[in-house]
């Protein structure tokens, strides 16, 4: 059985959230529209291409807290006067980065360390390839004698123990 997946949870609220404002609705605002259409944009994206999907919900609801798209005419803030958030999409999106919180974790990774460590690894079994055929004074002549690389080192010392 599929798991449901969380951009299509966060995708349904939103859109009981939406069709609730138009029992109540008098024009469609701007905002509105935008919203509208980013939910159809959504659910297209989780549909046939997954992948973008949830940088694309966390986008739309990020620019919706501040209240710049909106899903519902009816509003409900936290905030004092004129400043606050918007509350569903803000629970919303912490709900979507909690369940997503390793894809958010992969965008801060640096990439090149770990390139560097499969580099490293590549090369340490590359060298015990190379030195698996010798025998234990031979790997340890080696490791006394010659001026080897790090990788080559370890991969001795590897097949030492």
């Amino acid at each position: 059985m599929n798991r449901i997946k969380v951009e299509f949870v966060v995708i349904l609220f939103l859109s009981i959230y939406a069709i609730s404002s138009f029992f109540s609705i008098q024009y469609i605002s701007l905002p509105f529209a935008i919203g509208i259409a980013g939910l159809l944009i959504s659910v297209f994206l989780v549909y046939r291409f997954y992948k973008y999907s949830f940088y694309f919900l966390s986008l739309l609801l990020i620019f919706a807290i501040p209240n710049l798209v909106t899903f519902s005419q009816t509003k409900f803030y936290a905030g004092i006067g004129s400043f606050g958030i918007n509350i569903i999409p803000t629970l919303l999106l912490f709900y979507l980065c909690v369940k997503r919180r390793k894809v958010i974790a992969e965008l801060f990774t640096d990439h090149d360390e770990i390139e560097k460590v499969e580099s490293r690894n590549r090369k340490i079994l590359m060298f015990k390839n190379e030195f698996k055929s010798y025998s234990q004074d031979e790997i340890r002549r080696k490791l006394q004698n010659d001026d080897l690389v790090d990788e080559a080192k370890s991969a001795l010392n590897e097949l030492l123990d």
